[in-house]
């Protein structure tokens, strides 16, 4: 329920402030790439041929080509594979549009899309998703 109360603030927010957000969208650059995968390894274990690696504390998560973070498979404390990355190339300074990655997890929510892993950096979002949630995603039009 307090997510509800959230989302009409946010709404009406949105709708004093303008359309920055809808702005940054309607000018982003979307990718899909397929067959990736995602796991999360031990922090001491020695890794390479990965797109994505991030440590914190005792553990690293990975992404990349499901065919090479399958090799890690053995000390994965968990893996997830059929996966499809869609990466979102948004303008220059969308770092400080405030709501613009909520909205985009918003509307994966609204068409029932799973988001299995996900980071930002600057002007680009990265979202993991099963590969059966593609066309749905296709559909929103980002």
């Amino acid at each position: 329920m307090a997510i509800h109360r959230i989302m009409d603030s946010v709404k009406k927010r949105s709708l004093q402030e303008g359309s920055t957000v809808k702005e940054f969208l309607s000018k982003t650059d979307v990718n899909i790439y397929g067959n990736y995968a995602v796991a999360v390894i031990p922090r001491e274990k020695s890794v390479v041929d990965v797109d994505v690696k991030v440590s914190f504390g005792n553990r690293t998560v990975i992404m990349g080509k499901q065919a090479t973070i399958k090799k890690y498979s053995k000390v994965a404390k968990k893996m997830i594979s059929g996966l499809s990355v869609i990466e979102l190339v948004h303008p220059e300074g969308a770092e400080k549009v405030p709501g613009l990655v909520f909205t985009i997890y918003w509307k994966l929510y609204e068409k029932g899309i799973n988001i299995i892993e996900t980071f930002s950096i600057f002007n680009t979002t990265y979202i993991l998703i099963e590969k059966k949630d593609v066309q749905k995603a296709l559909e929103l039009y980002f």
